[in-house]
């Protein structure tokens, strides 16, 4: 099972703060990618090869959270809002984001599923603009 850390991190929407929520994040490496937008392109003749790019965009990370039954559904109102949210870590980072694919739960096999239900939440966020 994996270790879960205080509620540390908040899910916020800015156009109804009764909404906003703190998240648990699974207690592991959190990895941020940042999207680069370079190809390479080897042209005939040439002895290096041509990149072209716009340079590095928005990030994309993967959270797994570990959430209660009475968690479950404002997470699922906040995420079907289909707002852009903002997703504070509990570090030194912040991002304006939108929820991209699909949403993994799994509920834990503990000794209270059946009347207190844990599950493990995966969610992919990407980074978006600021809301106008």
């Amino acid at each position: 099972m994996t270790k879960c850390r205080c509620p540390n991190w908040w899910l916020k929407d800015i156009t109804d703060p009764d909404s906003n929520i703190s998240l648990r994040v699974a207690w592991d490496t959190i990895q941020v990618g940042t999207t680069g937008t370079s190809v390479m392109y080897q042209p005939l003749g040439e002895a290096l090869p041509l990149v072209l790019t716009e340079g590095y965009r928005g990030d994309a990370l993967e959270l797994t959270l570990r959430m209660r039954r009475e968690e479950c559904a404002p997470l699922r109102k906040l995420l079907r809002s289909g707002r852009t949210l903002f997703l504070q870590s509990d570090v030194d980072h912040a991002w304006w984001v939108r929820p991209v694919g699909d949403i993994q739960a799994e509920i834990l096999p503990t000794g209270q599923r059946k009347v207190d239900p844990i599950r493990n939440v995966k969610i992919t966020f990407v980074q978006v603009a600021a809301p106008a």
